[in-house]
């Protein structure tokens, strides 16, 4: 994969696909990774871990993704700390396929 850019912040990044997502954008190149989460700080800082292993640096960054006021908070405050960053991914983790399918 070629990654032409070297900043994200991925939402839902402390655990399942948004960790998974994190962890290949920094052993692809991304160099600077904000990891949002919502309640699970401990999860969020395994994910930073697995990222700075990965040769990558980041920060953590905390609200509610739902509420529009804490999305864009978190986006400015990932922004900041990362000194702008270029690319936001979104991990939506399904809770199951049934809710999906109704």
């Amino acid at each position: 994969m070629q990654i032409k850019f070297q900043t994200a912040l991925i939402t839902g990044s402390s655990r399942r696909l948004g960790r998974q997502i994190a962890v290949k954008l920094a052993a692809e190149g991304v160099r600077k990774i904000a990891i949002h989460y919502r309640t699970g700080r401990f999860d969020a800082e395994t994910t930073l871990s697995l990222i700075e292993s990965a040769g990558a640096s980041g920060v953590l960054v905390q609200g509610d993704v739902a509420d529009p006021v804490a999305a864009e908070s978190l986006v400015r405050r990932g922004r900041r700390n990362l000194e702008v960053a270029t690319s936001l991914f979104r991990a939506c983790v399904l809770r199951s396929e049934r809710s999906m399918s109704m």
